[in-house]
């Protein structure tokens, strides 16, 4: 039995060992700000012990009217991959789950839930994609998965998919219902 730990910024995240067995952890840092600190730890940890990382990202509705939407998810990047190296990456997918475009009224009580435009989606995985460019280079870039998982559900995952810099998707409340 592995013993491991969730890496989360705003909703959940998924560990996946070798042997095909999934493991749900969940971590709430909703209430509070991130502690960048232990996600850098819990991260390193997952990686060290061979386990897959989906490290999900996320700006606040707050934050995005403010503009900080780029600044917000480089700097959760820069502080949860702090002093991961190059050939972990492999193993970590992240997630861009913009907090205003999550459906839950837990997380969002006071604004409207809107799944992000596509224009808005792709921009996001862009900045994802080249804060990994800078950082990583251009060849860890191209091959780093990042998944949409702002409310993604059949009537816009067709047009999400088709976005350059959206690599998949990460589904959440869509997947409860069977229409």
């Amino acid at each position: 039995v592995r013993t491991c730990y969730a890496v989360h910024l705003c909703v959940f995240c998924f560990f996946f060992n070798d042997t095909a067995t999934t493991e749900i952890y969940t971590l709430s840092l909703h209430d509070a700000l991130p502690i960048y600190e232990d996600i850098n730890k819990k991260i390193i940890l997952a990686l060290d012990n061979d386990l897959k990382v989906v490290l999900c990202i996320g700006e606040t509705a707050q934050e995005r009217a403010e503009g900080r939407m780029s600044e917000v998810n480089q700097n959760q990047l820069a502080n949860s991959l702090n002093e991961i190296s190059e050939n972990k990456l492999k193993y970590l997918i992240v997630a861009y789950e913009p907090v205003w475009a999550i459906n839950n009224k837990f997380l969002n009580p006071n604004i409207e839930i809107k799944a992000a435009t596509i224009d808005e989606a792709n921009q996001s995985h862009s900045v994802v994609r080249s804060w990994f460019s800078k950082n990583y280079g251009k060849q860890v870039a191209n091959n780093i998965r990042i998944q949409y998982g702002g409310s993604m559900k059949p009537s816009n995952a067709v047009e999400l998919l088709k976005q350059e810099d959206i690599d998949g998707g990460l589904i959440g409340g869509a997947s409860l219902k069977a229409d």
